[in-house]
């Protein structure tokens, strides 16, 4: 029994001891499977807190691509190749997303036009005889496949007929072609002036929809036109402070279209809003006028003072089965051509449906413009409205045009009393002068029919009235507008009746003083080679008087020789002989009215000294009562041995001035006075001139006196000392502009931001421009108009980086082409 106990203990001892070894054992098999486990564990969690990063930062580079599109339309500026390129990208403001901060830049990969090479028309065309595009006006250059230009794309100096330029013209956009583009029709009922409002809880907006507007519009504000066509038969003016835009586009306005025709107080009946974009008609006195002038009034009557301007039309756009409208597509501005004709008595011809009678504008020799159609050029429209007259389509002619007709009356005609039966009476010019420069004006007393006249000075002295009787003024204005005759002076229609006088007391009529002239000496080169010993010319110039209460009438001035005794040399001026240049007012005369040019005779006795007294010069100014005198100016003489030649030269050249052969000499004299060498004579170089009285050779350039051009129908005049930096303009016609028979003016001396990039057909161009100030300044011609960029966006954060080529339209659509985030 004893011995059965003893061997289960043993047995029982020998299992306790492989128990503890599998434990062992299974304590080692399970720290390797926890240990991995848990390292597993750990790079799971850390794989994970990575993987969460990269996911982060994924999403925020995307956000940024999404914050870039969110507004379209000024990615599509903000990042245009004006601004940068590939190896210079645009930088966006950066953006925090979940705590990563994301930067973006973008730049402009290619670019998409409106039109192809193989579409382009000429942009810049002008059609009145004669006329030349401005040198800093120069247009895109011309694709290779475009064809040869006409003589009248440019310059028309060599043409010969007027016509000529009508033969390279077409009614679409043609390339190689001058377009001229039909009139659309338009809504015929009158508009209000001052627009409609968008009402209150709206962004503060004027709203005009499209149709005809018959008075003066004034634009200070915020602004928005709602797409369409409008016709304006008045001015259009935009002044500090106005924000305006054109049609629905590329450029917000301040309201959309579709929102104008759903909210805006007092919506037309009868609308007429269509297509995208706008067109503005000028017909009548219709015109756009531009201006930061500080001095402009407001709606309130008020100075606007110096304020920025944005004045944007955006480009138009029309269904092709949009018949009444089509003729407006990628038109932004046009005017009505042609003229109306009118009887002797300037009323106006109509025919028997009592619709005025349109005539094409042809003044002979000078210009030939076609009168205006209405109609889109489709077969379906015949007998419909394919082909109307704009006169039979409730279209008006514009009155600004290079034909010269009948000017209107003088306006607002004042008096004042200048002594006993004596009265000043002064007016303001015409609002038209007819196209050709005003040449004189006559006032008349009505009762007694006493007269004053003048050659353009716009005030004059009536004498010779009764002291005791009341009278009043009208006055009428002349110009030489007679088409079949242009010697004559075809005088206006009288203006309204001053205001009643009795020419009884007042004060006496003043001739004032004159101060004493300058005189200097040049030579006439016209006659060196024809007559040598009186080519010299004193140029006498004098201030007008002061202290004079009655205009000048005329200038007689007169050099009277002293020793030796002679003749006397003498010059009249009229001094109220030129039109008023636009932008000048009162008073006469103009700075070219106070010089005169006499010719000197040049002394040719060996005895004469040039230190010799000569000459005593004197002005004396007229007037419709005294007459003021200057006092004298010493000046001397020029003698044939001070011509400025050194004597070994001059001695080589004896006879020159009293050439033997009459032609030799003559041309050695022209070719020193010219700093040229002196053929033979190589060491006759010419000397520097002195004393300053001597003839200086050069010829001076005279103020030349055009005749007066006519009212501008686009007009962007901009004030000097207005910086861009401080009160920027900014000016934007992408589409076409059609005034055939209109001036365009610019005036941009700080290189303000215009654009008009359509191409231009005029009559006449007046641009004063400051392109050597940089890029964006005045851009005139035609451009084939951007509508699509495709763009590169760049988003990082962190490590991650988001690149997505973007295809961008003008108006704010886009598309992804791809998109890749690493």
């Amino acid at each position: 029994m004893s011995h059965t106990s003893t061997r289960s203990t043993r047995v029982h001892r020998r299992d306790e001891g492989s128990t503890i070894i599998l434990a062992l054992v299974m304590m080692v098999i399970g720290s390797l499977i926890v240990g991995s486990i848990s390292s597993y564990a750990i790079s799971v969690l850390r794989a994970n807190r990575i993987l969460s990063e990269e996911t982060k930062e994924a999403e925020a580079v995307k956000a940024g691509l999404r914050m870039a599109l969110a507004n379209p339309r000024e990615l599509y500026e903000f990042c245009g190749p004006d601004r940068g390129g590939p190896s210079n990208p645009v930088v966006l403001a950066p953006i925090t997303i979940n705590g990563e901060t994301v930067t973006t830049r973008c730049h402009t990969i290619s670019v998409a036009a409106a039109q192809g090479d193989d579409e382009r028309r000429f942009g810049l065309v002008a059609t009145r005889l004669g006329e030349t595009i401005p040198e800093e006006l120069v247009p895109a250059p011309a694709p290779a496949s475009e064809p040869s230009s006409p003589p009248t794309r440019y310059d028309l100096s060599t043409s010969v007929d007027p016509r000529e330029w009508t033969g390279a013209t077409d009614e679409e956009s043609v390339t190689g072609t001058i377009w001229r583009p039909r009139l659309p029709s338009h809504g015929l009922s009158p508009r209000s002036p001052s627009g409609t409002r968008m009402p209150a809880g709206w962004t503060d907006c004027r709203v005009f929809f499209p149709g005809t507007y018959v008075d003066p519009i004034l634009l200070d504000g915020p602004t928005f036109f709602t797409a369409g066509v409008y016709y304006f038969e008045n001015e259009v003016r935009v002044v500090g402070g106005a924000d305006v835009v054109v049609g629905d586009g590329s450029d917000a306005g301040c309201v959309t279209s579709q929102d104008a025709l759903y909210y805006a107080e007092k919506i037309p009946g009868e609308h007429n809003v269509n297509g995208f974009g706008a067109t503005m008609v000028f017909g009548d006195r219709g015109r756009l006028v531009i201006t930061n002038d500080p001095a402009e009034l407001d709606r309130a009557s008020q100075p606007v003072g110096a304020k920025p301007i944005s004045f944007v039309i955006n480009r138009r756009y029309n269904q092709d089965n949009d018949y009444p409208f089509l003729p407006s597509s990628d038109v932004s501005i046009i005017t009505v051509d042609g003229d109306v004709e009118r009887d002797a008595a300037d009323d106006v011809v109509v025919d028997g449906n009592g619709h005025p009678i349109g005539l094409p504008l042809d003044a002979s020799g000078r210009i030939y413009v076609p009168l205006s159609i209405v109609g889109a050029d489709d077969p379906a429209t015949d007998g419909v409205d394919e082909g109307k007259l704009a006169t039979n389509a409730g279209y008006r002619p514009s009155v600004y045009t290079p034909k010269p007709r009948r000017s209107d009356p003088p306006v607002s005609v004042t008096v004042d009393k200048r002594g006993s039966g004596n009265v000043l009476v002064s007016w303001e010019p015409p609002v038209f002068d007819g196209g050709t420069a005003i040449t004189g004006y006559r006032a008349t007393a009505q009762p007694g029919g006493q007269t004053c006249e003048t050659n353009g000075s716009r005030s004059c002295l009536v004498t010779g009235l009764s002291s005791s009787t009341d009278v009043t003024f009208t006055v009428v204005a002349f110009n030489k507008s007679d088409a079949a005759d242009p010697t004559l002076e075809v005088e206006s229609k009288p203006s309204d009746p001053s205001a009643v006088i009795r020419p009884s007391n007042g004060t006496n009529p003043t001739a004032g003083t004159i101060a004493a002239p300058t005189v200097t000496y040049r030579y006439d080169e016209a006659r060196l080679t024809t007559d040598p010993l009186n080519s010299v010319v004193a140029t006498v110039r004098w201030a007008p008087p002061t202290g004079s209460n009655v205009p000048v009438t005329g200038y007689t001035v007169t050099l009277t020789p002293t020793n030796p005794a002679g003749p006397a040399l003498t010059c009249a001026l009229d001094p109220t002989d030129s039109w008023v240049p636009e932008g000048q007012t009162l008073p006469y005369p103009q700075p070219s009215d106070l010089t005169c040019d006499i010719p000197i005779p040049l002394v040719t006795d060996a005895a004469s000294s040039n230190a010799f007294a000569r000459y005593t010069a004197t002005v004396a100014a007229t007037t419709g009562g005294p007459t003021a005198t200057s006092s004298g100016a010493t000046v001397n003489q020029v003698a044939k041995n001070r011509i400025d030649m050194p004597q070994a030269c001059l001695a080589n050249l004896v006879g020159i001035l009293t050439p033997p052969n009459g032609t030799i000499e003559a041309n050695e004299l022209v070719a020193w006075l010219r700093n040229q060498p002196i053929p033979n004579r190589a060491s006759c170089a010419s000397p520097a001139f002195s004393p300053a009285n001597y003839p200086v050779h050069t010829a001076a350039v005279l103020p030349s006196r055009d005749g007066q051009p006519p009212t501008p129908v686009i007009e962007i005049d901009l004030e000097p000392g207005i910086t861009r930096a401080a009160n920027p303009v900014e000016v934007k016609i992408p589409s076409y502009v059609s005034m055939a028979q209109g001036r365009l003016k610019v005036v941009n001396t700080e290189g303000h931001d215009v654009n008009i990039v359509g191409g231009v057909l005029a009559a006449m161009f007046d641009v004063v421009d400051a392109r050597a100030a940089g890029p964006g300044t005045v851009k005139i011609g035609y451009e084939a108009t951007a509508i699509q960029r495709k763009m590169q966006i760049v988003s990082t954060a962190g490590g991650t980086v988001s690149t997505a080529v973007v295809q961008i339209n003008q108006n704010g659509a886009w598309a992804v082409n791809s998109w890749r985030v690493q």
